[in-house]
């Protein structure tokens, strides 16, 4: 069942973001310790997000800045 529920808050936050979420919220009445740890969660996520960006972007551009010294 919490499983489900899990799955059902990380659906809606990657779909319509935490405004959904809160919404979520007061149709089901979750605990809010449950909130708190699933944004939480967001949270961690998105910052792994963007490292990994960032590390794309620097190898791409130290790849395009070695193509262009050869030439």
């Amino acid at each position: 069942m919490w499983l489900w529920v899990w799955a059902m808050l990380l659906l809606f936050a990657r779909l319509r973001g935490v405004i959904v979420l809160v919404l979520h919220y007061d149709t089901v009445q979750l605990g809010p310790e449950l909130i708190i740890r699933f944004l939480v969660l967001i949270l961690i996520t998105k910052t792994i997000k963007v490292n990994a960006y960032n590390k794309e972007n620097v190898h791409s551009s130290s790849i395009k800045l070695s193509n262009t010294c050869l030439h």
